[in-house]
């Protein structure tokens, strides 16, 4: 018997992660909105929620755990950014993994995960072995690029680069990074956000010296919408100095946008169809001018490549692992 957590859902990471996966699996009960998860009530709302569950399986597509009780958990560590990204960690949340996460993953002796590079960060922290984490990876949400949508798009880049940038702004992703290698690239590179909170984009834009006619900044945008602005861009920009996947560089992928890149986990996601930079603006901005100035074979590469990431399949691999637990 298994119970998911289904509150994790939301335009967000995880939130995506939740709503794929949990959509594809037979669970047979669901913890619904309440209490929010990882909030300072939760291990308990978790614990009381799973009080008269016996041996049943606790499912989570998010790192929250609840308090011990006779229940099982079985968590997902996308990554360990609370904890290894100093301007992200606090004691709360060092606490929190300490005396709650940890103990649950431990006593389970089995967490998922969604890359290599999280596994072998994972195991690490928790003190498990390699093969107790289980990397069920990550798929993508739309449709993969046509070969009209591929001729398109490069008549399209001939006039002007966009560089995309999806996500929020915080200190991981390395909003300044971008900006920065913008403002060292011609005025035909445009800068577009989605996710970035206007006081936040405004700040970093002055501070790297980019005027703002130069960006273009989105909120909320639909799954079409969001599709489209990937398509329509010459580069996905992912300066972020940590990862736990990258799922913008797999959605740019799925149309054939090549993406410049940091963090080792995103590299594992495009193999040697990135372009990887080291921190420094001048670098960074060299990986971006790479990337746009990609040739036209590389965007079917790319979409080839994004073909080997499905939510089918991770559904598959959680669905399997759950039902080992389940005895």
């Amino acid at each position: 018997m298994t119970t998911a957590d289904g509150r994790w859902r939301g335009q967000h990471g995880i939130g995506r992660f939740s709503s794929e996966v949990l959509g594809r699996l037979e669970v047979d009960r669901a913890i619904e909105p309440g209490i929010r998860p990882a909030s300072l009530l939760d291990p308990a709302y978790v614990a009381w929620s799973m009080r008269d569950r016996g041996r049943e399986v606790y499912y989570t597509p998010g790192f929250n755990a609840g308090l011990r009780g006779r229940y099982r958990q079985m968590l997902t560590l996308h990554d360990l950014i609370h904890l290894d990204v100093p301007a992200e960690t606090s004691v709360h949340k060092r606490v929190y993994y300490e005396k709650i996460v940890r103990p649950a993953v431990r006593e389970t002796g089995r967490v998922f995960t969604v890359s290599e590079f999280s596994r072998r960060r994972v195991a690490e922290w928790a003190g498990l072995d390699a093969d107790q984490v289980v990397n069920v990876g990550v798929g993508c949400s739309f449709p993969t690029a046509s070969e009209d949508e591929l001729l398109l798009k490069q008549e399209r880049e001939r006039d002007e680069a966009a560089v995309l940038f999806v996500g929020n702004g915080k200190p991981h992703k390395n909003l300044g990074l971008a900006l920065q290698a913008i403002a060292r690239l011609p005025t035909t590179y445009r800068f577009v956000t989605v996710g970035v909170d206007e006081p936040t984009l405004r700040q970093a834009a002055a501070s790297a010296g980019v005027p703002p006619e130069r960006i273009d900044r989105h909120m909320g945008v639909t799954e079409d919408a969001l599709r489209g602005f990937y398509l329509a861009a010459s580069c996905v920009a992912m300066p972020s100095v940590y990862e736990g996947f990258g799922l913008p560089a797999l959605e740019g992928m799925a149309v054939g946008t090549p993406t410049a890149f940091v963090a080792e986990a995103v590299g594992e996601t495009l193999g040697e169809l990135g372009f990887p930079s080291s921190n420094e603006p001048d670098d960074y901005a060299h990986a971006v001018r790479c990337a746009v100035e990609a040739g036209p074979q590389l965007a079917s590469k790319l979409r080839d490549r994004a073909a080997n990431y499905t939510w089918d399949a991770t559904a598959d691999t959680v669905r399997t692992t759950l039902k080992s637990l389940d005895v």
